[in-house]
């Protein structure tokens, strides 16, 4: 009879089933924190949005929560969550509602306009970060993650979602002509061959409009060749455009890249507004012809003037992935993203556009 009644559990082990000092009730105790964690969940995410609602802003802003963790002891079993706003961390409170969090970051904060100025500063001393020390890439790096933490922008890929029109996106977007001013990306650095390459890079740049998205790489001629016939003139170029398509899922940051094909467009630099000639009239057999004297007369970029612009498309355009990249920030002038490799690129927005 004593036996049975030590084998009993006491009366009060529901509530302490959570208590460091009850071991035999270890599985029960595992079981039933689950299901209160995620009651627990639930109810904050519930909250969150009933917050985000009662003050008229979007309920559905991209606001994840981080993963919940079971404490020892009686009425703690799950920390407080600490919500992610556009993928960055923030440090708000149970009692913080998800508006409250947005609402915190400004694009005009003076840590914010700091930041950008140092960031630009290395861009300058670096020369867009090709020939950036160790030391300097790590400072970059740090400057583009806590700018990260500043995103006023809390859809930055707004733009990309299924469904979503380009009239629809309000605020900061990625629309438009970027030029890039910073990467630590080797596939980029590495375009600058060196003097005596058979081209000198100029600038480099992405052009957005959904859901294309173009990486632009305008070629020059090298300055050991100017005296060469054929070589053109000193402001001939070839912009080189590969082509994408983008895709982002709605409340992510993130884009997906597809090939789509190759544009290639030339300037022999006789025009004024330093943009090629569109020669889209005529046979083939007369544009051919127009490309043949332009490489006479003028070199590769007036051959491809003469041309007009080339669309180069094959039969699986669109279908095979290019990898990917995320918005760490956006506002109306400057963004900065990290590729699928973990490498980043700044852009900016020209006020006179080049391509």
């Amino acid at each position: 009879q004593k036996k049975r009644r030590k084998a009993t559990p006491p009366r009060n082990a529901a509530r302490t089933f959570c208590s460091s000092e009850v071991t035999d009730l270890s599985l029960p105790c595992r079981a039933q924190s689950t299901r209160y964690e995620m009651m627990g969940a639930t109810f904050m995410t519930t909250a969150s949005l009933l917050a985000a609602t009662a003050s008229r802003s979007d309920a559905f802003s991209p606001v994840l929560w981080s993963q919940p963790t079971a404490r020892a002891g009686p009425l703690s079993l799950h920390e407080p969550r600490r919500p992610l706003v556009a993928g960055i961390a923030l440090d708000a409170t149970d009692s913080d509602s998800v508006v409250d969090a947005v609402t915190v970051r400004t694009p005009a904060s003076s840590e914010a306009v700091k930041l950008k100025e140092e960031l630009l500063s290395i861009s300058s001393t670096t020369k867009r970060g090709f020939v950036a020390s160790s030391s300097q890439r790590d400072r970059a790096r740090k400057i583009c993650y806590d700018l990260g933490r500043l995103n006023p922008t809390p859809e930055p890929a707004s733009a990309y979602y299924e469904g979503v029109e380009s009239s629809e996106v309000d605020g900061p977007t990625l629309l438009g002509k970027w030029t890039l001013v910073y990467t630590d990306a080797p596939d980029i650095t590495s375009l600058d061959a060196g003097p005596f390459a058979a081209s000198k890079l100029g600038r480099i740049g992405q052009e957005c409009d959904p859901p294309m998205i173009k990486n632009v790489i305008e070629w020059r001629r090298p300055d050991w060749a100017s005296g060469l016939p054929f070589s053109g003139g000193d402001g001939g170029r070839v912009i080189q455009k590969v082509c994408t398509s983008g895709r982002a899922k709605k409340g992510e940051k993130v884009v997906d890249l597809s090939v789509v094909g190759l544009d290639l467009q030339g300037s022999s630099g006789e025009r004024e507004d330093g943009n090629a000639e569109r020669n889209e009239e005529g046979n083939p057999i007369e544009r051919a012809m127009g490309g043949l004297n332009g490489l006479l007369t003028g070199g590769p970029a007036a051959a491809l003037e003469g041309l007009g612009p080339l669309e180069l498309r094959g039969p699986l355009s669109g279908n095979i992935p290019f990898g990917r990249f995320e918005v760490l920030y956006l506002d109306d002038d400057m963004r900065i993203i990290k590729t699928g490799q973990n490498y980043l690129a700044v852009n900016v927005r020209d006020e006179e556009e080049w391509f």
